[in-house]
Formats: structure tokens, sequence, C-alpha cells
């Protein structure tokens, strides 16, 4: 058989398989409306497994090792089931909590870090041929590993939470939310998944509403103005100054819309499903501050950040000699922030 016939074969292969994947999706849709614990996970999973496919380009996943549906489904769970581990082998042995949660943290922290860091794969022959060229490119990792880290952190504090592991993995791999948040607290999730309503009880008016704002705003105004602006951003010597700065602002609203409109949808989706996501943006362009305006935008993951960056930074600056300069610890605690937010 040439190449061309098994590329054509392959083609035909994975156009079924789409199909089945819409099926799944349509019956997972269905199922989502009891409220038995198997099946809310089968929901999220069949959703899952369309969001991620529809991210993979078709001749990639026959081509690539690195595109493989399979790593990217499983690689979510075994994260999420780790983690569940060590919260068990923690709560059995209490004397060695502290130092099995936080190794767990520094696991987790360790595979983003492999994730962000070129560097790694010259230095360790046998993880540059793990990761590839690319690193190691699971969508949603980064989300992935910040709720698992928040839900570690949380589990070592004072009150830790009642973590179950189907309401882990429901949080873990929750295909509305899966690829840029909003973010959950483990906490808001739960309280959602673990007593979905029924299906004539759910919020059908913001379902609506959302899902039909947000694909306006994804598909009119931010593909309107995508293909205004891009062209001219992409040749920029080209343009006046007058076109720039109007191109400028431009993509400012393109971010944004389309940004929020995710976050619409989201939103949207999660109450078809009967889980409450939270808001993402509060009009941040109106803003009168920059502090505003980060307050505003992407709030789940500035309060994420907030809470658990931010804060444990200044806090233990505070306790050195910084104490009696205030402003020079919160000012360290920022940048290492945002060099966090940037990574």
């Amino acid at each position: 058989m040439s190449l061309a016939q098994l590329k054509l074969a392959a083609r035909i292969l994975l156009k079924t398989a789409e199909g089945a994947l819409h099926l799944a999706y349509v019956a997972g849709v269905i199922a989502s409306f009891w409220r038995w614990r198997p099946w809310q996970l089968l929901v999220h999973f069949a959703l899952l497994i369309v969001v991620i496919a529809r991210q993979l380009n078709p001749m990639d996943a026959v081509t690539s090792s690195e595109s493989v549906l399979g790593t990217h489904l499983i690689l979510p769970v075994l994260l999420a089931v780790w983690t569940h581990c060590a919260l068990r082998v923690a709560a059995r042995f209490p004397g060695h909590k502290q130092l099995i949660l936080w190794s767990t943290m520094a696991g987790l922290l360790a595979l983003w870090m492999a994730t962000k860091v070129g560097a790694l794969r010259t230095a360790v022959p046998p993880l540059g041929d793990l990761l590839g060229p690319a690193g190691l490119s699971v969508f949603g990792l980064s989300y992935i590993l910040v709720k698992l880290l928040h839900v570690l952190a949380d589990s070592a504090g004072p009150r830790p939470p009642e973590v179950r592991l189907t309401t882990l993995l429901g949080f873990t791999c929750f295909a509305p939310t899966f690829l840029c948040g909003p973010m959950h607290r483990y906490d808001e999730f739960a309280s959602s998944f673990d007593h979905l309503p029924s299906a004539w009880n759910r919020d059908w008016a913001t379902v609506i509403r959302r899902v039909t704002w947000g694909t306006f705003k994804l598909m009119v105004l931010a593909g309107a103005l995508g293909e205004g602006v891009l062209p001219l951003l992409a040749h920029p010597a080209e343009q006046s100054a007058g076109v720039l700065w109007l191109a400028v602002y431009g993509y400012s609203a393109y971010i944004y819309l389309n940004f929020s409109g995710v976050s619409d949808l989201a939103i949207g989706l999660g109450a078809a499903f009967g889980v409450v996501v939270p808001e993402n943006f509060d009009r941040p362009y109106l803003q009168l501050d920059i502090q505003s305006f980060w307050r505003t935008w992407h709030m789940t993951f500035t309060r994420w950040l907030t809470a658990y960056v931010f804060m444990p930074i200044t806090k233990r600056l505070m306790r050195t000699s910084l104490r009696k300069q205030p402003k020079v610890a919160a000012s360290i605690g920022y940048v290492l922030t945002f060099t966090f937010c940037g990574l």
C-alpha cells in the first residue's frame, strides 16, 4: 500500500472517529441529566475527548507521537490520581503530612518546569528524548498543575478540604474550563459537582444568554477585528503611525473579545451541566488604574496568584528585616508573581 493510500485511510478513520466523538458528546450531554456520580464523570470525559480532539491537527495525530490523543487524556487522570494518593497517604500518616504534601507539590512543580525550561532537555538527555524538541505538550497542563497545587496547598493548611477522587477527577478534567479557564477553587467546584441539580432545575436562561453572547464575541466581533488588524500588525513597516495606533487598540479589543468570549462559553456550558463557573472578566478596560485592571482581567487566575504566590511571598518577606519597608516587600512580591505568571 502506498503512502498516499495510507494517508487517505488515516483521514477516513479520523473522520469516522471524529463522528464517534460527537456522538459520545451527545450521549454525554444526555447522561449529564442523571445525578449518579459515574454519569457525571462520563459526561465530562466524553466532552473532554471532543475538546482535545478538536485542538489536534488530524495528520499530526497520525504522524507525531507528541500529539497522540491518549497522552492528552491519560496524563491529567494520572496526575489527579497521584495527587489523591498523596492526600490519602498524608491522612494515614499525620506525623509526616507536611513532608508528603510538600514533596508532592515539588514533584508537580518539577513537571511544570520540565514543560517550560528548555535547558532541562539538553542538560538531561533522557528527558530531552522524552519531551522532544517542543517539550511536553499536553493541552491544559498548566491549568491542571495549578489546580492540583491549590488542592495540595489547602490540604496542608489548618482547614483541609475533604477531597473525593471522583470529584478531583471532575475538577481536573472539567471540559468547559479545561483549556483556558475560568479557574474554579476546589470547594467551589465540589459544591456544584457533588450536588448537581436536575435537568429541569438548571439555569437554562444563563446557558442561552452566555453561549449566544460568547459565540457572538468570538465569531463576529473578534473574527472581524482579527481580519482587520492582524494583517496590519504583520507588516508594520508598511503602515502609517495612525493606522498602527488603531491596529494596536484593535488588537487589544481582539484579545479581550476572544478571551472573554471563551469564558462566556465556559460559563454557559458549565450551567448546562449544572456546574456554576465563576466570572472571569469585569470590564477591565474601563478601570482607572493598572491594579484595578489586573483585579478584573482573568479574575480567577489573578485570585489564585494572589492567594498562592503573592501573599505567601510577601508574608514571608515581612518576617525578615523588610518588615520595616513594606513597599519593598510588596514590590518583590509583585515581581516574583508576575514572573511566575509569565512563565
